[in-house]
């Protein structure tokens, strides 16, 4: 999943639940501004208001090539959500009683390619993402690692036309100087913090695109 920063008003989302024990509201902090970070911190929120165990993972949206974030909230809740929770985070109107899973649709700034695994390309070869060795760590380009500093770092993924749309409008919604997190999920574990330069469509084969976008981190 790519989460890029955006200038939407993120701290103005909020979500209301209840476990039986009385409402409870969570508003995303002012210092978050994007869907990652924002799904983290309701998790850890969950957690740490409730005493819940809550977990969250992403998947592709087919309809629109962004995001769907799913919470699974084990205690079990009623909620309810205001107006930037729903457009910003893609939140549910309302859940429960009992709601033991919550999704948020779409959230702003959010791609989800249509592989899991968006790889870093450095100079048209896939970079190993090692955790031993001197190229090992972000799993970027590294100043003093043989062969590797002259080059730009790239994330490429593949596209098709509902991704071409999603990209130009997460672009335009990008707060400035453009940053983005590109998080693999459980399953692989890495979690990248990138600056975002150009972005560029090309076509790689019949019928098929994919979008590049040069990045350093």
């Amino acid at each position: 999943m790519i989460a890029a920063f955006t200038v939407d008003a993120w701290s103005t989302a909020q979500i209301t639940l209840d476990d039986g024990g009385g409402a409870q509201v969570f508003t995303v902090p002012v210092n978050v501004t994007n869907a990652y970070d924002a799904a983290e911190e309701f998790r850890d929120w969950v957690d740490g208001t409730f005493g819940d165990t809550a977990a969250w993972t992403w998947a592709r949206d087919t309809t629109t090539g962004a995001a769907v974030i799913t919470f699974s909230l084990p205690i079990g809740y009623t909620m309810s959500t205001n107006a930037a929770a729903q457009t910003i985070l893609g939140a549910d109107a309302a859940g429960g009683p009992g709601m033991t899973s919550t999704d948020w649709t779409a959230p702003a700034g959010t791609i989800a390619p249509m592989t899991v695994g968006a790889g870093a390309i450095v100079d048209q070869r896939v970079r190993v993402f090692a955790s031993r060795g001197r190229a090992a760590s972000v799993g970027v380009a590294r100043h003093g690692v043989g062969a590797l500093a002259a080059y730009r770092t790239r994330v490429r993924w593949p596209v098709a036309a509902v991704d071409m749309e999603r990209a130009r409008a997460v672009q335009a919604d990008m707060s400035s100087p453009r940053r983005a997190h590109i998080y693999g999920g459980a399953a692989y574990g890495w979690l990248f913090d990138l600056s975002v330069g150009t972005v560029t469509l090309a076509k790689s084969g019949i019928g098929l695109w994919r979008a590049v976008a040069e990045v350093r981190g």
